[in-house]
């Protein structure tokens, strides 16, 4: 359900699982998710691209969270079939969203987040994945224009709220994170 001040936990998988996600169609993936935001009016808080899925923080100011993405799955299908010469979906289907209840539960979703790569084996660490806004919220690479980060991190008090940050990462990475809800 999305309407205006909403927040959502977006997600989606490649049918079979298959791998969607290489180097170059990750690039274009966060191209088209800006140009569809942007368009939208839609805040990026968070992201973690994986070979064969993806999850997304987003903030919906003004609501219109279906057509941006439907207008980023359409694009970047379009795009990455024209690369690779092929043609049909990548996806199983319309993607899934979870709204975020309350503060605690953004909080959690973020870690999710930012652990999947660390769960799924893919780096010892959230910050070493690159494809994931963990290394941004963590003060290790410049924050990208796009992507939205005081209000989470403004949960972490006005001490250095990346440090806080950091360390609920790691509490979560060595519980082995906190899953609010699992992609299908």
């Amino acid at each position: 359900m999305d309407f205006e001040g909403a927040w959502h936990h977006v997600m989606n998988r490649g049918i079979d699982r298959a791998r969607i996600f290489a180097e170059a169609t990750m690039r274009i993936f966060l191209i088209e998710l800006c140009d569809a935001c942007a368009l939208h009016r839609i805040q990026i808080h968070g992201y973690c691209i994986l070979p064969n899925h993806y999850h997304l923080l987003l903030h919906t100011p003004e609501a219109g969270l279906s057509p941006a993405m439907q207008r980023l799955s359409s694009r970047f299908t379009q795009a990455v079939n024209r690369l690779r010469e092929r043609d049909g979906p990548l996806f199983k289907g319309r993607f899934r969203s979870i709204a975020i209840e309350d503060d605690a539960h953004l909080v959690r979703v973020s870690q999710y987040i930012h652990l999947n790569p660390v769960e799924a084996g893919l780096a010892a660490a959230p910050e070493e994945w690159s494809h994931s806004s963990a290394a941004a919220y963590l003060g290790l690479v410049d924050k990208p224009e796009w992507l939205h980060m005081s209000e989470l991190l403004g949960m972490f008090g006005r001490e250095d709220p990346q440090v806080a940050y950091a360390e609920y990462l790691r509490e979560g990475n060595s519980r082995g994170g906190q899953t609010p809800r699992r992609i299908p």
